[in-house]
């Protein structure tokens, strides 16, 4: 009897042991689970930060021409209120539609979506962004793709108002 007694025990305290192990691994993962969301969201917000600290308008586009991200002085400069306002939306329907000299410019010709679809970057500075309002205004833009486990899957566009520069120019 005290054989059957120690060996029940035994199995017992070894089930304690295996599930208070398991409890303890479920912690630490949860901890490190926590700790890399909050390092996830402050690195966020150190991108947000920087993004707002420049004059320079930046958005961001999937592979579609839809807007992924924007910041203030884009948002600013297009004549919109908050993101929400581009976030899914088609970008070169919106901004970047029309040629200087008034006629439509096909995306199938735009050089932003031909340098993501060849994985390149592209700089402009003879064309124009159209704001909310319908008014245009000359820019000089950058775009760089995204590339994510070796697929392009978007593009990134800085962009500067050149009004000043044309007028100086003219």
């Amino acid at each position: 009897i005290r054989q059957r007694y120690k060996d029940r025990r035994d199995v017992l305290i070894e089930g304690l042991a295996r599930e208070a192990a398991f409890a303890l691994q479920a912690q630490g993962l949860r901890r490190a689970r926590e700790q890399a969301e909050a390092e996830r969201l402050e690195q966020a917000e150190q991108v947000r930060t920087l993004m707002d600290a420049t004059e320079e308008g930046i958005y961001g586009a999937d592979s579609h021409g839809l807007c992924t991200f924007i910041n203030r002085a884009a948002l600013r400069m297009l004549g919109y209120r908050q993101p929400a306002d581009l976030l899914g939306r088609n970008l070169h329907e919106l901004i970047h539609h029309t040629l200087p000299d008034g006629r439509p410019y096909p995306k199938e010709q735009c050089r932003v979506r031909l340098a993501m679809l060849a994985g390149d970057a592209a700089h402009a500075d003879d064309e124009m962004h159209w704001r909310a309002d319908g008014t245009s205004f000359p820019v000089e833009y950058w775009s760089h793709p995204i590339v994510r486990e070796g697929r392009t899957v978007g593009t990134v566009v800085s962009f500067i108002d050149i009004s000043e520069r044309k007028q100086v120019e003219n």
